[in-house]
């Protein structure tokens, strides 16, 4: 009977070590105030990647990050989004990548914000954003 206590207690220990962090669905997560254009929220960050839950009521303008790769997930709402030279629509559900030094810009088509999960790698600090003039 010791050696199962044991055994249980370090099998809980090891457990309670290893579990993952878990966020509640982001479809009830809302913007703390109102806001004019973007709000943002970092929802996870360490040294390898960030994660963070954006609303966009217009538009997001001409950028690129020199260091950073990113992904975005849509989770609600649709908008054009320029990527590089290439314009494509985007709704909820839809993943995007963005390799490190191409220009993207976004501007919302739908009634409502668009709302997304935007994964960027490295940790992202929020000072690798390059704003750039778009080409008409």
């Amino acid at each position: 009977m010791k050696s199962f206590t044991l055994t249980l207690s370090f099998f809980l220990i090891a457990c309670s070590q290893l579990t993952a962090q878990y966020l509640n669905s982001p479809a009830f997560l809302k913007p703390e105030k109102d806001f004019e254009n973007i709000w943002s929220t970092v929802i996870h960050s360490d040294s390898l990647s960030t994660s963070t839950l954006i609303w966009i009521k217009k538009e997001v303008k001409a950028h690129r990050h020199a260091k950073h790769t990113e992904q975005v997930y849509v989770l609600e709402g649709s908008a054009d989004m320029k990527i590089d030279s290439e314009m494509i629509s985007i709704v909820s559900g839809d993943l995007i990548f963005i390799p490190k030094n191409v220009i993207h810009s976004l501007k919302v088509t739908s009634g409502e914000p668009l709302k997304v999960i935007s994964f960027q790698s490295p940790q992202f600090l929020g000072k690798d954003r390059i704003f750039v003039k778009e080409k008409r």
